[in-house]
C-alpha cells in the first residue's frame, strides 16, 4: 500500500488514504505526519481517520464518505480542530483488488491566502516603482534623476531608506543606498560592489554606516 502511494511521501499538502470499510488510515504522507505532530507514520497508520486526524470519539458529522463517486473530487472546506487550520478537502474513491478507499488531499487555506496576498503585494510594488521612475524621467541629468527616484520610493512606499540594486554581467551586485526620507530629498550616501557570497554582510555594513 505504502509503494502505492509513495509519490505523495514528500507532497507539501497533507495526504491520507482511509479504508472505506472500516475508517482506518493505511496511508499518510509526512505533511500529515508534521501537522498532527507525529515523525513517523506508524503512529498514525491503522487508526480510526476521525479520532487521529480529528481528535473526535465517533466518525465526523460533516464526513464526506457517502458524497464520494469514483473518478471525481469532491471539494469542502473545513477546520480541524487538532491543528487549528482551515482546508480544502479534496477526495475520491480509489480501488485497490476488493478494497474500496478514500483518497484525501488537504490544502491549507491560510499558505494559499499568504500567496496571494505576496504576489498582490509585488503588484503594488511593481506599480509604485513605475510611478517613481515616470516622476524621474523629468530629471535634468542621470544624478537629479536617481535622487528624484530614490525620493519618489520612499515617499510611496513610506520608508525611511530605499536601496536600489542592479546585476551586473559578472558575478556580482552593485547597491546605491540612500536616506530617502518623506519630507526631504534623499542623500545619496556611497555605492559599493559586492559578490554573492558576501552581499548581506555587505548591505548589513552599508546599513550600520549609514546609521552611524
Amino acid at each position: 500500500m505504502k509503494r502505492r502511494f509513495s509519490i505523495f511521501d514528500s507532497y507539501q499538502d497533507i495526504v491520507f488514504v482511509v479504508d472505506l470499510e472500516d475508517d482506518t488510515l493505511v496511508y499518510v504522507n509526512k505533511a500529515c505526519c508534521r501537522s498532527m505532530g507525529y515523525e513517523s507514520p506508524s503512529a498514525l497508520l491503522g487508526r480510526k481517520c476521525y479520532e487521529a486526524l480529528r481528535g473526535f470519539k465517533k466518525v465526523c458529522g460533516d464526513c464526506s464518505n457517502p458524497h464520494l463517486c469514483k473518478n471525481q473530487f469532491e471539494v469542502r472546506n473545513m477546520s480541524n480542530p487538532v491543528t487549528k487550520k482551515f482546508y480544502s478537502m479534496r477526495s475520491t474513491i480509489l480501488e485497490d483488488g476488493d478494497k474500496r478507499l478514500r483518497l484525501t488531499i488537504a490544502v491549507d487555506q491560510g499558505y494559499e491566502l499568504r500567496q496571494v496576498s505576496t504576489i498582490v503585494e509585488m503588484m503594488t510594488i511593481s506599480r509604485v516603482i513605475s510611478k517613481a521612475e515616470e516622476e524621474s524621467l523629468a530629471a535634468p541629468d542621470p544624478d537629479t534623476a536617481i535622487n528624484e527616484l530614490l525620493k519618489s520610493l520612499g515617499r510611496h512606499l513610506e520608508s525611511d531608506r530605499v536601496y536600489i540594486l542592479r546585476r551586473r554581467r559578472t558575478d556580482r551586485a552593485a547597491t546605491r543606498m540612500s536616506g530617502a526620507r518623506r519630507a526631504s530629498c534623499p542623500r545619496r550616501i556611497r555605492c559599493r560592489t559586492f559578490r554573492r557570497r558576501s552581499w548581506n554582510p555587505g548591505t548589513r555594513r552599508l546599513k550600520n554606516a549609514a546609521t552611524s
